[in-house]
């Protein structure tokens, strides 16, 4: 089996996650609604993203289900925003996994899976430099991730 599948991410329907975070630099300034909760609060200042997803399955006998697959998304991060995202820096735009099922009788099987996501960064001037810090302060968040998992399914 072959599969592919396309997603469009809009975070800006989400004001928390797509306003910029440099809206903090209003409420100190005395708009109310640039606070951190308001309408106009500072966010993560995330972007819309495409997302493509590409997978393929083989069933290579009765008891073995191989699987592979690979994921390709945009950085929704821009450099203003990065002081605020190292709390979510969601950064990742590469996926890879592999994985397999493997039938143990008619009623158990076994399944695993292993991920590798690509390493990204994002640098930018901290917004820490907006309020007194020297303006050559700048700030870089980096990601990868690895993941296994296993898991046992018992039919009864």
């Amino acid at each position: 089996m072959i599969a592919a599948d396309y997603e469009r991410i809009s975070y800006s329907d989400s004001a928390s996650v797509s306003n910029p975070s440099t809206n903090i630099l209003n409420c100190f300034g005395g708009q109310a609604d640039a606070c951190l909760g308001g309408s106009a609060g500072a966010g993560f200042g995330w972007q819309d993203v495409d997302v493509w997803k590409f997978g393929v399955q083989y069933a290579a006998n009765a008891n073995w289900v191989l699987r592979a697959g690979y994921n390709r998304s945009d950085n929704p991060i821009l450099a203003r925003d990065v002081t605020f995202n190292i709390l979510a820096p969601g950064l990742i735009k590469d996926h890879y996994t592999a994985g397999f099922t493997y039938r143990l009788d008619a009623k158990s099987e076994i399944t695993g899976y292993g991920l590798y996501a690509a390493k990204n960064e994002v640098s930018g001037t901290s917004l820490l430099a907006s309020l007194g810090a020297p303006p050559t302060t700048t700030e870089t968040i980096r990601m990868k991730e690895y993941a296994i998992g296993l898991g046992y399914t018992a039919r009864f």
